[in-house]
């Protein structure tokens, strides 16, 4: 993304875990000050505003990669890498928005698009889980849908930042959406944005309620394998991790040739044309009852290696404030010390409400991971999750990536 604003930023060493950021934000054709930007680090808690000298100053981390986020109505939204800002003090200007909302984008929106798409969009981004429908998005008229037929996909599109309530988790998150696309051919979700965590109370009875849901939440999500593959503590964290390949089910390709040779057309006495079969007259019963349970199987079958797998066997090396991994084809990843909610199996073909938290993940081709202590990794559009991970992963059971367990807090 290109940078567009203008900020002053020095280097304060604060405590050896983190860095303090200060800077100016300006506009970028008058010079003037802009007062009231909210400045945050993107999928954290840590945010502020920028005073009426335009000023801010925020607590960034040296143990992680990060994106400061600036964002002001009637602004365009930017962001600014970590590793961008060096000591040197310099200035980037914020950039005015241009009137994006001309009548021929206006047009391009789906009229009734929450009344046709509001529930595809909230279950597909805000999630389907048994507390999802204590995440509200309070804002749902800035959310605009466009449909295309040619390419059967539907595009989200917010016109301001997002404004959602988890009361579950107990957090206030400002979504600013970047990009939502949904392809209805494969069912693939992309969707980019950058998210900004207020927790919504501090009472002391609240408190401890709403510290024991994020933990039940972080124990074997992503977030907590990551944390745990970047400190090589897999098994200690209840992960198991193995390699998977998918390879052809040959055998249901020949029942599916077996079983098209044998079709032929028939005409009922009406001249209505039917699509016959004959294979009950050429095969034993048990020969077509097993070529008929072929053809219920999938097209890809999955071959998983026995052998376990650490931290290391897909280490490769070093970077600066992180580690990169690397792995050929898929890794299948289980955490055996919790079972999958029962909700995630609701549609879909396995019911067995008895398995634990499994989940598959794939790298795109010639891609590295790179994995931060606090979890964080890039690329994210670049590391595929399917399985359970792929229904669970949604905003209402994010955490931050500054998120600690209560007892951490207070050890």
């Amino acid at each position: 993304m290109r940078i567009l604003l203008i900020v002053i930023i020095v280097f304060l060493q604060a405590r050896a875990y983190s860095q303090i950021i200060k800077g100016k934000v300006l506009d970028s054709q008058s010079g003037t000050p802009l007062t009231d930007v909210t400045v945050y680090i993107s999928n954290s808690s840590r945010s502020t505003t920028t005073d009426t000298k335009g000023f801010f100053s925020i607590e960034g981390f040296s143990n992680s990669n990060y994106d400061i986020v600036f964002s002001l109505v009637g602004y365009q939204i930017t962001s600014l890498h970590s590793d961008k800002i060096s000591a040197n003090q310099i200035e980037i200007r914020l950039q005015a928005r241009k009137n994006d909302l001309s009548p021929v984008v206006i047009q391009n929106f789906d009229k009734d698009g929450w009344m046709k798409w509001g529930k595809l969009f909230t279950d597909l981004f805000i999630g389907t889980l048994p507390f999802s429908d204590q995440c509200i998005i309070k804002n749902k008229d800035a959310v605009k849908f466009r449909y295309s037929k040619k390419t059967n996909s539907i595009e989200v599109v917010a016109l301001e930042p997002l404004e959602i309530e988890n009361k579950y988790l107990g957090y206030k998150i400002r979504y600013d959406l970047q990009q939502f696309i949904y392809d209805f051919n494969s069912t693939q979700i992309l969707y980019t944005g950058y998210p900004m965590f207020k927790n919504i109370s501090t009472r002391k009875k609240y408190l401890l309620e709403r510290e024991k849901r994020r933990e039940d939440v972080y124990e074997g999500s992503l977030l907590h394998f990551m944390r745990a593959l970047y400190s090589n503590a897999l098994e200690k964290e209840g992960f198991k991790m193995q390699r998977l390949k998918k390879i052809p089910n040959k055998e249901k390709k020949r029942a599916d040739s077996i079983f098209n040779a044998n079709r032929y057309i028939s005409f009922r006495p009406d001249g209505t044309k039917v699509i016959m079969n004959k294979m009950e007259q050429v095969f034993p019963p048990d020969s077509v009852n097993y070529y008929k349970s072929l053809r219920l199987q999938p097209d890809i079958l999955w071959l998983l290696d026995k052998h376990f797998l650490t931290s290391d066997s897909i280490y490769v090396r070093n970077d600066t404030i992180g580690k990169i991994y690397s792995f050929p084809l898929y890794l299948y990843i289980t955490y055996p010390n919790k079972l999958q909610l029962p909700e995630y199996y609701k549609n879909r073909a396995t019911q067995n409400n008895n398995s634990y938290i499994t989940s598959i993940a794939s790298l795109s081709p010639d891609t590295e991971l790179l994995v931060f202590e606090n979890g964080q990794y890039a690329p994210p559009t670049d590391f595929i999750i399917e399985a359970y991970w792929s229904w669970s992963e949604k905003v209402s059971s994010m955490l931050p990536f500054d998120y600690k367990s209560y007892e951490t807090i207070n050890q």
